[in-house]
């Protein structure tokens, strides 16, 4: 997997154009992870597009608690869809 960091000096927001994904196989990322860096601990999030359904699919590893340590049990599984257009 080939990780880049984006860091933001100054500003709030980091953008990010996802150019056609699963579209073109071999030049598209399939999804995004995106991780967190904060004195609060959080899980990584993956997003996709699907295509089908025309939306965001967000997905998160599926983790349980065992004797003081986290432990993936589940991975990746579908906890949000969001719709491509946000149409009434």
């Amino acid at each position: 997997m080939k990780e880049i960091e984006i860091g933001i000096d100054g500003e709030k927001t980091a953008r990010v154009e996802w150019m056609y994904p699963n579209i073109y196989k071999d030049e598209s990322l399939d999804y995004i992870e995106i991780g967190l860096y904060h004195v609060r601990a959080a899980d990584d999030i993956r997003i996709e597009f699907d295509g089908e359904r025309n939306g965001y699919v967000i997905r998160m590893d599926r983790t349980v608690e065992r004797e003081g340590h986290c432990e993936t049990i589940e991975e990746k599984q579908e906890v949000a869809f969001i719709p491509a257009w946000n149409q009434e």
